[in-house]
């Protein structure tokens, strides 16, 4: 994926995250970084493996919603 496309997936994802994500402390900063990391790894997984921006962007959104996203 090129630079351009990441960082806007990137910013649509931090959109979201920040959505899931409640407060201002310490931990709610890094749990909101977790789900946006776990996020735009899964939409580069999917994408890697063959899936259209809409497929990938649901896996995205399924993983920054899955528990592992907030340990």
């Amino acid at each position: 994926m090129d630079n351009e496309r990441r960082a806007t997936i990137r910013e649509r994802l931090a959109l979201v995250s920040d959505q899931l994500t409640t407060g201002d402390s310490a931990l709610a900063v890094v749990l909101s970084e977790a789900r946006l990391q776990a996020g735009l790894a899964a939409y580069e997984r999917a994408r890697a493996d063959g899936l259209c921006h809409e497929g990938a962007w649901e896996c995205a959104l399924e993983a920054m919603q899955a528990p592992a996203a907030e340990t």
